[in-house]
């Protein structure tokens, strides 16, 4: 910034910088700093320079707020998809059981049926064998 009123300074501590209503006491001695307007424009940069880097900072800050606060949703989706595949898991063991159960069942039904069949032909064969035959096959 330049310096408008022709002085080759700017004053820290004069009574034209204190805010307005601001308390100064009279009794502490405050020495007179000046700084040269190439020191007071060096200093207004780095101010910018600090603000900048403190935006940019709050910035970086709140992402890294927003990532931190997404990883334990990430992990629960992890769980619950994990948790659904174990799901699917148990199902399918329960329906290949319940699958065995039905062949097992279906086994000894198809055992039983052939012992009835064999039961029923022996039966058969041995009353065929019993009748005599007759005349229309004698020849």
């Amino acid at each position: 910034m330049e310096n408008t009123n022709g002085d080759e300074g700017v004053a820290i501590g004069d009574s034209n910088t204190r805010p307005e209503g601001a308390a100064f006491d009279e009794n502490i001695a405050r020495p007179e700093a000046t700084l040269s307007a190439e020191e007071f424009h060096r200093l207004q940069e780095q101010l910018l320079e600090l603000r900048n880097r403190n935006y940019e900072l709050i910035e970086e800050n709140k992402r890294q707020q927003t990532y931190i606060n997404a990883l334990p949703s990430k992990g629960i989706e992890t769980l619950n998809f994990a948790s659904k595949l174990m799901g699917r898991r148990r199902d399918k063991e329960g329906t290949n059981e319940k699958l065995e159960y039905e062949i097992h069942v279906l086994r000894s039904k198809l055992s039983s049926q052939e012992e009835e069949f064999r039961l029923q032909q022996s039966t058969l064969l041995s009353e065929l064998n019993k009748a005599p035959l007759s005349k229309s096959f004698k020849k």
